[in-house]
């Protein structure tokens, strides 16, 4: 029996319809409704069609209805306003209906090798939502891209090949929104996607430009999950990029994350920016000398981690990222010009109340020190001997600054 076109009818009634209003203009539409007085009249039907079909032995059904189930199950399986407790109910009888017929549960469809083509499968997915989701009207199709983001969540899974220019267009339609939701959906939807990507996958033409350019242009939205996940997503667009590209494109990130630090004023995203600055330089390492900006972002964020507020939100990640610039960047380090930095790290140990805080800014101190030639070593010897202080705390520091010195 060949019920497949009225399995697609039912299939179409049963999803939700596109909204006569983008989603954003109204918490109700009227379709929520329309759908599901539609539900009662074509969900029995649908169930009656699944249970005479076989889908071992027909390989168009495979390819042709099961697309359609599974973007109707992952669209009903989303916690939504339009899906009510009735909609849960429809999702186990079919979930029941579909694995006692085919025996493979309808969510592991796409996970499961020797059931049918899934290749053919998700590119039908991919397809189909492509056609719907495009830029002038993508908000009026809510329950597609809770479908898409529902099955990028767990892209890391599928038996697939990937193509770029196909599965990121969604993915950067919500970045570009203006709403920071939409953005981290897109955000989240991109991170998962470059886990399955290598440079293979970009050989062919400069698509990467195009993701590189809707990742830039959303750093500056002010918002900490976005600047977590946009930071993210740019450190690991890096790695899968040509080689021959990927030191310039790097050098670009780079830049534009110190950019961003430069210009950042709140605490939690700037220690957002600082902890994937760290990152960026161990993966650039010493091609992060060409960048002067980067010592005068790590001296800024010396310097404000003096007040103790701000020392409790960045000084951990601070040191940590002057840290991995000294191991990548010791080369440009000179007295003569960076003086500042090493003045306030000694003023950052003074205010420093946490002993293992203490003891790391200790090590950097001397760190930078032992770059220093051995004049300029026992210059600063001479003045730390000069210095009158008060603190006894503070000079037993000092004093086990100046035991260093002496060794070098």
């Amino acid at each position: 029996m060949d019920n497949t076109c009225d399995i697609d009818v039912h299939i179409r009634y049963c999803l939700l319809p596109k909204l006569s209003r983008n989603i954003d203009e109204s918490e109700n539409h009227p379709e929520y409704y329309d759908r599901h007085n539609k539900l009662d009249n074509h969900f029995p039907p649908l169930i009656d069609c699944i249970a005479q079909l076989d889908f071992m032995n027909v390989d168009r059904l495979t390819t042709s209805v099961l697309p359609s189930l599974l973007i109707l199950y992952l669209q009903r399986t989303c916690p939504t306003v339009w899906n009510t407790p009735k909609c849960k109910n429809h999702v186990q009888q079919l979930t029941r209906v579909f694995r006692d017929k085919s025996g493979v549960a309808l969510d592991r469809v796409l996970q499961t090798s020797g059931f049918c083509n899934v290749q053919d499968v998700f590119d039908n997915i991919l397809l189909a939502l492509n056609s719907k989701l495009a830029s002038d009207d993508f908000k009026r199709y809510p329950g597609l891209i809770d479908v898409y983001c529902s099955l990028m969540k767990d892209i890391k899974e599928y038996k697939i090949k990937i193509n770029p220019v196909k599965i990121f267009p969604i993915s950067l339609l919500l970045l570009d929104d203006y709403q920071n939701a939409n953005k981290i959906r897109g955000l989240k939807c991109c991170n998962s996607i470059m886990q399955c990507l290598n440079e293979k996958h970009f050989k062919s033409g400069n698509y990467y430009e195009v993701l590189f350019g809707s990742l830039k242009k959303t750093m500056p939205v002010k918002d900490v999950e976005v600047t977590t996940l946009v930071l993210q997503c740019l450190l690991d667009f890096v790695k899968i990029v040509p080689s021959d590209v990927k030191n310039r494109k790097t050098d670009e990130v780079f830049g534009s994350m110190l950019e961003q630090l430069h210009m950042e004023s709140n605490l939690h995203r700037k220690t957002v920016c600082v902890r994937l600055l760290k990152e960026t330089i161990l993966l650039h390492k010493v091609n992060c000398v060409n960048k002067k900006l980067l010592k005068v972002v790590l001296l800024e964020n010396i310097d404000i981690c003096c007040n103790d507020a701000v020392a409790d939100i960045l000084l951990v990640d601070v040191l940590e990222c002057l840290q991995v610039w000294i191991t990548h960047c010791w080369c440009v380090w000179q007295l003569s010009t960076d003086y500042k930095m090493l003045s306030a790290l000694i003023k950052l140990l003074y205010v420093s109340r946490k002993e293992l805080i203490a003891t790391v800014i200790q090590d950097i101190i001397v760190s930078l020190v032992t770059l220093c030639t051995k004049d300029e070593q026992n210059m600063i010897y001479r003045n730390l001997e000069k210095s009158e202080i008060k603190s006894p705390e503070f000079k037993e520091k000092l004093e086990e600054i100046k035991s260093e010195i002496l060794k070098l």
